[in-house]
């Protein structure tokens, strides 16, 4: 009897332990853009969670630099990739803003963390080609392999092994004008590298870090269409969109979870394994990380060196400190309205004030980034307002580039605005200099009806098709030009050229410098202007005020100044009027012969 009761309960044991179901937790970041400050509460929440699963998985998806001035030692210090191994991250990706400062910063920033010596993230990336035969492609590539990177890591936690994905998407890739990599089809590389873990690994968990985002249309939210083309995936922490999940997409077995950028949140996810090897979602939550908590003391100094460095290393090139105050603000400004044209505004005035007038300043949205916070408004503010890049000199911040339009191609820029726009909030530009008027209810491409150059004094002068007109941006939107264009496919084209009319070809030879040769950064022509203000002005109806809306159906306004693409779709429309009209003729005389007959 006692062996018959010894052997129910070995049967037991062994049945309990065949079916038991595995856990895990998994914390996740993306798109911290330098943000690092907030990483400090970020590391409490951590260490909190890793209080009650010290088998918790922590991942970030990429984009961890470019947005503010800890990204000016991205190369010498790789703040950002020592802080994500201060975090406990245990695996990152590449994001398209990894690769804005060019193959041999990126490649200097991966040997620094190496040297270091801290603790470091490991790093998946399994979509590049890497059988191009090209000095860029040959440098990244000799970073990452010193870096020992992989397309996939196996990470044992507990009793579960995990393996960890890392993709580069299209999106990206078209938001990363400076980056010369060949990236292969994100979904079949994906599938690919699943396909070998499952042949070689024993995975209880596959997590795919996927920097291609999600979108509101799901036939184009990337991550969307990864999780219906390789089902296998358990978890895809969506990164680029900055997209903020409240609830998890779900797509068969496959999470897709998302927390935002710039630091502001972190995600959480707790799965139960089911007995088909597939996983259900006990919890997903994102915490943020705005409130009252804690900051981790070690990491708090680790982020005071950097700033020692900052200053020390880049700011002091310029005259600034970090802290140092420039103007006050009465109140919050909109980052995706009032920052935009205030900065474009002080452009301009900062390009007067050097004798350099522009015609008109555009400010894409692409590139704004901070806001300004009622209260001072300090350099470190301004920075991150307008962060990306790097310019020849090899210093951060992207330099303004001049070019020169026809007055027809200044009605194609305002058409950009008003009619992709809406479609694509990225290329929203915000411009000092022009007002237009548009009419929403003529058709997408030819709703501009009037355009203005609004001179300093205030007084108005209408374009005129083939006057030229300077034009200041900078040097990532200049680069972003093409890409544009390419999205319509030809039926919207502008050239930019030189001051004697010649199409350009190198954005270098057309950078605006200061006086003593100096280039001037986007950000430090903002930063220049805003000292004349004791407070900031007022930009409330700024929109309605440069961009005029009159909405008519007058046959004259509907028709008035037609764009190229404007003419296709009225010749379309009177064609298909006139077929019509035939074809109603027809039937008409038909059917009267008829009677007569």
């Amino acid at each position: 009897m006692k062996k018959f009761f010894t052997l129910v309960l070995s049967l037991t044991i062994l049945t309990s332990s065949v079916f038991a179901q595995k856990k895990a937790d998994i914390v996740f970041i993306h798109d911290i853009h330098s943000f690092l400050k907030d990483l400090s509460k970020a590391k409490t929440l951590i260490d909190r969670q890793k209080e009650k699963n010290p088998d918790t998985i922590i991942v970030d998806g990429g984009d961890f630099s470019m947005g503010t001035l800890y990204q000016t030692v991205f190369e010498t210090q790789a703040s950002e990739l020592r802080s994500l191994g201060k975090l406990g991250i245990e695996a990152t990706t590449m994001g398209n803003h990894e690769f804005d400062y060019g193959a041999q910063a990126l490649s200097n920033m991966f040997d620094t963390a190496i040297n270091s010596g801290d603790a470091l993230p490991e790093f998946v990336l399994c979509n590049v080609d890497w059988t191009k035969d090209n000095d860029y492609t040959k440098t990244v590539k000799g970073a990452l392999d010193r870096y020992k990177f992989k397309d996939y890591i196996m990470v044992k936690k507990g009793d579960l092994n995990v393996a960890i994905i890392g993709v580069f998407g299209s999106d990206a890739f078209f938001c990363s004008p400076t980056c010369e990599l060949t990236f292969l089809d994100q979904y079949e590389s994906v599938k690919k590298t699943v396909a070998e873990i499952k042949a070689k690994e024993k995975a209880d968990l596959i997590i795919c870090l996927s920097h291609s985002g999600t979108w509101k249309d799901p036939k184009k939210s990337e991550d969307e269409i990864l999780a219906k083309k390789v089902p296998e995936l358990d978890v895809i922490i969506s990164a680029h969109t900055h997209t903020v999940l409240e609830k998890p997409i779900i797509s068969g077995d496959t999470i897709i979870a998302s927390c935002g950028a710039y630091a502001q949140y972190l995600g959480n996810i707790s799965l139960t394994q089911k007995e088909n090897g597939r996983w259900n979602l006990d919890e997903y939550r994102i915490d943020s990380l705005k409130g009252s908590i804690p900051v981790d003391p070690d990491f708090e100094v680790s982020l005071k060196e950097f700033d020692r460095m900052v200053d020390e290393e880049y700011l002091s090139v310029f005259g600034y400190t970090s802290n140092q105050v420039l103007t006050n603000s009465p109140y919050d400004y909109d980052v995706y309205k009032e920052v935009g044209y205030l900065m474009a505004d002080s452009i301009y005035q900062t390009l007067e004030d050097m004798n350099q007038p522009s015609d008109v300043v555009v400010v894409p949205e692409g590139v704004t980034r901070g806001t300004y916070k009622k209260g001072p408004v300090k350099v470190s503010d301004v920075f991150e307002s307008f962060s990306l890049g790097i310019g020849p000199d090899n210093l951060t911040g992207y330099p303004l580039i001049e070019m020169y339009f026809t007055g027809k191609e200044m009605f194609t820029i305002a058409e950009i605005d008003c009619s992709l726009s809406p479609i694509m909030s990225y290329v929203a530009l915000y411009m000092s200099g022009l007002e237009y008027t548009y009419n929403p209810r003529r058709l997408i491409l030819n709703k501009v009806t009037d355009v203005s150059i609004v001179r300093k004094d205030g007084t108005k002068e209408k374009v005129q098709n083939d006057k030229m007109y300077k034009v200041v941006i900078d040097k990532y939107t200049a680069q972003m030009i093409g890409n544009i264009m390419s999205m319509t496919h030809g039926l919207i084209s502008i050239a930019p050229k030189d001051k004697n009319g010649n199409v350009i070809t190198n954005w270098d030879e057309n950078i605006v410098y200061t006086g003593n040769g100096v280039e001037q950064k986007g950000w430090t022509a903002i930063a220049a202007s805003l000292p004349l203000y004791k407070d900031l002005p007022s930009y409330s109806g700024v929109v309605q005020a440069r961009k005029i809306s009159d909405p008519s159906i007058n046959p004259v306004k509907l028709l008035k100044n037609p764009s190229k693409v404007g003419v296709i779709l009225e010749t379309v429309i009177l064609v298909l009027i006139l077929i019509i009209a035939l074809v109603v003729f027809l039937i008409v005389k038909k059917v009267n012969k008829k009677k007569k007959a």
